[in-house]
């Protein structure tokens, strides 16, 4: 029925009543009781991309909308700014003077540009992780162990002692919890399994 929107085959009973052949015009056909045929989806197939909490598309969507608050938010400053400027009326250019605060000024202008530059930088980590079809931590350790395997073989011990000072290095700048987090996510793949 509304298989096509899943992208999953019908069930088997489904089939099997449009596959059996009618003969019409031999049988009188004998008046079955009504089956209802619910079409569920099959636990294993994966849910759709764009809820789930590990996509990769959540930061790329979140600067898209970050740069667009903040473009719309310059764009009526700037818009105040130049309603300001345009004189009243029945007043003279020349002896119009609007009320200007440099330093509230200068103040909105940095506010601005650095909400506009972090909403940009937002954007482009998040298409850059899109690009690469980098999803999580060990996804980006995934992307650069196979760029250290290009060049010639395993990790080295240095690599290792420098993968964990940058460990402890980004645990202590976001914080025990991001660092328990990295743990345990460690100790899973350690173990065999991948916790995603």
């Amino acid at each position: 029925m509304l298989s096509w929107l899943w992208g999953s085959k019908p069930t088997d009973a489904a089939q099997s009543i449009n596959s059996t052949p009618s003969n019409s015009s031999v049988q009188d056909p004998a008046p079955q009781p009504a089956q209802q045929t619910t079409l569920q989806r099959p636990a294993s197939e994966p849910e759709f991309k764009l809820l789930n909490p590990q996509s990769k598309y959540k930061l790329l969507f979140g600067g898209l909308a970050f740069f667009t608050f903040s473009l719309f938010i310059t764009r009526r400053a700037l818009t105040r700014r130049l309603k300001q400027s345009i004189p009243p009326f029945y007043t003279s250019s020349v002896y119009h003077r609007p009320d200007v605060s440099g330093g509230a000024e200068a103040f909105e202008a940095l506010n601005l540009a650095t909400l506009n530059v972090l909403s940009f930088g937002m954007m482009s980590t998040g298409a850059v992780l899109y690009g690469f079809n980098i999803d999580s931590i060990d996804d980006m350790r995934e992307y650069v162990r196979r760029g250290f395997e290009g060049d010639g073989g395993d990790l080295s011990k240095a690599d290792v002692q420098l993968e964990e000072e940058i460990e402890q290095w980004v645990g202590s700048v976001l914080g025990k919890k991001f660092e328990n987090k990295l743990k345990k996510e460690k100790e899973g793949s350690a173990g065999g399994k991948v916790e995603k």
